[in-house]
């Protein structure tokens, strides 16, 4: 509902912002193949982290998310505890969007909307990922 009220005020060409379909949001996520909480040979697990380094309103984070959350639900070796501590950290520390939008705050209507979709503590900041000094800050150079 949010998305769709969204997309209907806020798209076009007046902005110049496009906001991907929603077939083709499904399409990517399906084809990421996300893993969630795959053991490795070290005895460790293996979660993916997902960046969405333009993420507009959060679609493609909206779907990776719930993409997560539904390969918890469906692992059987883990009690009910266990799965909603995983949510938790998956919610908390592999879901990060990032995006430029200042008019309108798309940075923050992503946050919003990832609230509204059951991610209470979004990983989601307005910079410019192309920044030189940005990047420098958060020591990706």
């Amino acid at each position: 509902m949010f998305e769709t009220f969204f997309n209907a005020t806020m798209r076009g060409k007046d902005l110049g912002q496009f906001f991907t379909p929603r077939s083709v949001v499904e399409l990517g996520v399906k084809l990421a193949r996300l893993r969630v909480n795959v053991p490795l040979d070290d005895g460790s697990f293996h979660t993916d982290i997902v960046l969405d380094a333009c993420c507009g309103t959060g679609g493609y984070l909206i779907d990776a998310l719930s993409d997560m959350w539904n390969k918890v639900s469906a692992n059987t070796s883990l009690d009910d505890d266990a799965k909603s501590k995983l949510r938790k950290q998956i919610a908390n520390n592999h879901i990060f969007g990032v995006d430029v939008g200042r008019e309108p705050p798309l940075a923050r209507i992503a946050r919003l909307n990832m609230y509204l979709h059951g991610d209470g503590g979004s990983s989601i900041y307005q910079v410019d990922v192309l920044d030189k000094e940005v990047l420098e800050r958060y020591g990706f150079t």
